[in-house]
């Protein structure tokens, strides 16, 4: 059975950092770009940038989710982003 991986990307307010991780949490060909005043669309051509070189690194191994973790204020009243 070929080895299970997933791309797990964090943008946060000044850098984006991403990295493929095998089904034992273990990270695997890391990238880090920095995102400090960049507008919208480039940060979403960054992010995909991101995706792309690791699924590049990972030789055409079967990437099974990409995952984001993205800052936003919640409220905690209702339960949706503001």
């Amino acid at each position: 059975m070929a080895a299970r991986r997933v791309i797990g990307v964090d943008l946060g307010g000044t850098k984006l950092l991403a990295g493929v991780v095998d089904p034992e949490l273990a990270a695997h060909h890391r990238t880090q770009r920095t995102v400090v005043g960049l507008d919208q669309r480039a940060l979403i051509e960054i992010a995909l940038e991101a995706v792309s070189e690791m699924r590049a690194a990972t030789g055409g191994m079967t990437i099974e989710a990409v995952d984001f973790g993205l800052p936003a204020l919640i409220d905690r009243r209702g339960g949706s982003p503001t």
